[in-house]
Order: C-alpha cells, then sequence, then structure tokens
C-alpha cells in the first residue's frame, strides 16, 4: 500500500487564506457603502432638523471612543459641533457600469462642521486615512495632520497639533528639494521633530485631547510605495498559484525605514483604532446612539438615584457630560428667545 503523503498546509497558505477572508470583508465593505449611501442622505435630511444631534451622539459614544474625550473636548463638542459625515473617497458613490472602481473602500475621510466658537476658527476639519500597503507586507491607515487655526490662550492640544502640522510641512519641503514630490521624508531629526519630541514627552496617552487626533500620520507610506507593495502582492500570490516562488528584494525583507522617528514624532498613537472606531461604529449606528441618549431623559426613579450618584463622581472626577451641556445651552437659546415662557403657568 502505498503511503499517504504528509500534506500539512503551510504558513504561507494560511497567511495567503486570511487574505483572501481579507478580500472578501473589502468587497463587502464597498458593496455595502455603495447600496447605503442613499440612505445617509436620507438620514441627514432628518437629523439636520434635529438640534445637537451629533454631540448627543458623542455623548453615547462607545468606551472606544469616550475614552479620548476630555473635560475640554466636551465643552467643544456639546456648544459648537454642527454635523459629521464619513466618506470612502477613493470609490464612485455611483460607477458607471463600465468603469473600473479599483479604489480602497478601507480609505475613508471624517468631516466635522461646527459653528462658530470660542476655541479656533476652522468652521470645517476634514481629515483623510488612505489604507496602504507598505513594501514590508505591513498594512493600515495613513494620514497628513489637519491644522487647526487655534485663537490665541485656546489650543487644548497644548501645542501638538501645531507641532505635528509644522514638522509635516518641514518634511515636504525638504523631501521635494532633495527627492522631488514623490520621494519620502529624510531619515534625520529636524528641528521641528525635536520640538514635537519634547512637546509629546511632556503629555501621556490617557490625557490627550480628541482633537489631538487630527495630527495623527501613521507610517510613512506613499501612493507610490503602496502601488508597488500592492502589484508585488498580486504578483506573488499569482506566482504561488502556479507553484514558484517569488524572489523578493532584500531591501523590501529589510525595509530601510526609521521607525524609531516615526514612533517618536506621533503625537496620537491610537489615531488609526479612533479612526475606525467612529468610521465602523459609531457613524453608521448614529441613530441608535442618539436614540440611547433621550431613553435616559425618562429614568425610573431607582434609575434616578444611581444617575444623581453618577453625576456626583463625574463632578468629583472632572468629567463633563456632554448632554447636560446641551440641555444647558438649548435652555439659554430658549430663554433669549422666549422669556415669557418661564412665567407660563
Amino acid at each position: 500500500m502505498a503511503e499517504v503523503e504528509d500534506t500539512h498546509p503551510s504558513y504561507e497558505d494560511l497567511e495567503d487564506l486570511e487574505l483572501e477572508f481579507e478580500e472578501v470583508e473589502t468587497e463587502i465593505v464597498r458593496k455595502q457603502y455603495l447600496l447605503s449611501t442613499h440612505l445617509y442622505a436620507k438620514r441627514q435630511a432628518y437629523i439636520s432638523r434635529i438640534p445637537h444631534f451629533w454631540a448627543l451622539v458623542f455623548e453615547q459614544a462607545p468606551p472606544d471612543i469616550d475614552h479620548f474625550i476630555q473635560p475640554s473636548d466636551s465643552a467643544i463638542i456639546a456648544s459648537s459641533l454642527k454635523h459629521v459625515d464619513l466618506s470612502r473617497f477613493e470609490i464612485s458613490p455611483a460607477p458607471a457600469s463600465n468603469a473600473s472602481d479599483t479604489g480602497s473602500p478601507r480609505s475613508f475621510s471624517i468631516t466635522f462642521e461646527f459653528t462658530p466658537n470660542e476655541w479656533f476658527e476652522n468652521t470645517v476639519l476634514e481629515k483623510y486615512f488612505w489604507y496602504r500597503r507598505a513594501k514590508d507586507g505591513w498594512t493600515g491607515l495613513v494620514s497628513d495632520p489637519v491644522k487647526i487655526d487655534w485663537k490665541e490662550g485656546k489650543d487644548i492640544t497644548e501645542g501638538l497639533t501645531d507641532g505635528a502640522y509644522k514638522l509635516w510641512e518641514a518634511e515636504k519641503q525638504t523631501t521635494s528639494e532633495v527627492n522631488g514630490a514623490n520621494g519620502k521624508a529624510p531619515k534625520r531629526r529636524s528641528p521641528e521633530h525635536d520640538k514635537l519630541v519634547k512637546k509629546i514627552e511632556s503629555t501621556t496617552e490617557g490625557s490627550l485631547s480628541f482633537f489631538t487626533w487630527f495630527g495623527y500620520r501613521g507610517r510613512s507610506v506613499s501612493a507610490k510605495e503602496s502601488a508597488a507593495a500592492w502589484e508585488r502582492e498580486a504578483e506573488r500570490k499569482q506566482m504561488a498559484k502556479d507553484g514558484k516562488t517569488l524572489t523578493v528584494p532584500k531591501d523590501e525583507t529589510n525595509p530601510d525605514v526609521d521607525s524609531e522617528l516615526e514612533m517618536d514624532r506621533e503625537v496620537f498613537p491610537s489615531g488609526d483604532d479612533l479612526a475606525l472606531s467612529i468610521s465602523d461604529d459609531l457613524w453608521p449606528n448614529a441613530i441608535k446612539y442618539f436614540v440611547q441618549s433621550h431613553d435616559q431623559d425618562d429614568p425610573s426613579e431607582g434609575d434616578f438615584e444611581d444617575s444623581a450618584a453618577e453625576d456626583s463622581d463625574d463632578s468629583e472626577s472632572g468629567h463633563i457630560n456632554i448632554r447636560d451641556l446641551v440641555r444647558n445651552r438649548h435652555a439659554d437659546e430658549g430663554d433669549k428667545e422666549s422669556p415669557k415662557k418661564k412665567r407660563k403657568a
């Protein structure tokens, strides 16, 4: 009797299977976005008529988001947040039947609209996240810092967003001069880098303002490097199907990337996780969180006592309840518009 050949799968086989699952998940994200675009437009038409909708949504944000909202952030969100939007900008909302829609649905932008306020001049803050692949096989989200025009003495990030933006601008200028527009940032310290590192060292992640997230960058992976890496991965998979092995250049298995410099200058280390929590949870489930905020407005007697105790604990810990801020603001606005209502029997 012939011996049965040992056909245990290799690690490469398992990795390729995981990639196939990821490809399916990516297509699900693409289809879901295209199919639900008109529903989000309908939702926006409804919620645009609801005062403080997004402030109340953030008040009920899941722990992965709420963890990063400090009392100073709550004050801005409650008083000034007008609208939030998400776009998967690399794919067309309504592609033509013969169009090639090859962008990644895992890339997205998140837009925050604000009313004029006492903290910054911007009325719109839009942050882009690109899903990219590095030549060493890493995949994930990268971003550019967003400039927030803080008013004098009102920067609640204590200079971190300004520092991140200035370093990014300096690196772009140096890279353009040395390597051309498609080059990578120079792997050496600069005055802007050292200044930012000093600011970062004086803070702790647990006390970071939510608005520091706008300074997040992630790894330095250019669009050009990512496109080449995806092309190389497709080539490797095809050769694997043909029973061949792709020879990977040494510089791709040991990339010339100064990861220490990239880690040193990161002002919001969990920036990609927070972005995904917003895009995959808070944004699609906004109505659910809004309803939850109103469910708490009509508690039972027992619940009211528990709520009062929680409010007391919040006051002692310095935590600010966004819902309470919204209520107070709404009451103030009502008093200004209809002062006689206060005397109504």
